[in-house]
C-alpha cells in the first residue's frame, strides 16, 4: 500500500452509524479505509490486465466485510490501473472521490429520476 483516503464515511464507519442504521453487522472491530492505492506484489490465477509491480488503484467498499484498508497489504477484489505520472499517494484520493459523482448521474438520469429529491441523495 502507498496511500489510502481518509472520507467521511471512514468516521461514519468507525462510528459505528452504517451498524446503527443496519448498513452493517454490528462489530467489537470495524475496520477504516475504503480508497486504496499500491503496487501489485502478486496476482492470482487466472486474472488477466494485471502484473506484478503494476501500480494500481481501488475500491473496498463491502459493507458486509472487514473494511480495512489502512494496512500494509490487503487482497482486493478489483483494482484499476494507476492513472500514468499520479503518485500513487494522489491517486488514493481518487476511487470514492470519482463514486460520488458517478452515483449522483445515475440517480439523476434514470427513468424515476422526475420521483426523486435531492433529499434522497
Amino acid at each position: 500500500m502507498a496511500g489510502t483516503g481518509v472520507n467521511p464515511v471512514d468516521a461514519v464507519t468507525r462510528a459505528g452509524v452504517l451498524a446503527e442504521a443496519e448498513l452493517t453487522a454490528p462489530r467489537a472491530n470495524t475496520g477504516t479505509g475504503w480508497d486504496m492505492a499500491g503496487t501489485i506484489d502478486a496476482v492470482r490465477a487466472g486474472i488477466t490486465g494485471f502484473t506484478p509491480r503494476h501500480p494500481a488503484v481501488g475500491l473496498h467498499d463491502h459493507l458486509h466485510a472487514h473494511l480495512d484498508t489502512y494496512a500494509d497489504h490487503i487482497v482486493p477484489d478489483t483494482d484499476t490501473p494507476a492513472p500514468a505520472g499520479l503518485p500513487l499517494t494522489a491517486a488514493a484520493t481518487l476511487p470514492l472521490n470519482r463514486l460520488t459523482p458517478l452515483q449522483t448521474c445515475l440517480l439523476y438520469t434514470s427513468d424515476a429520476a422526475d420521483e426523486r429529491s435531492s433529499v434522497d441523495l
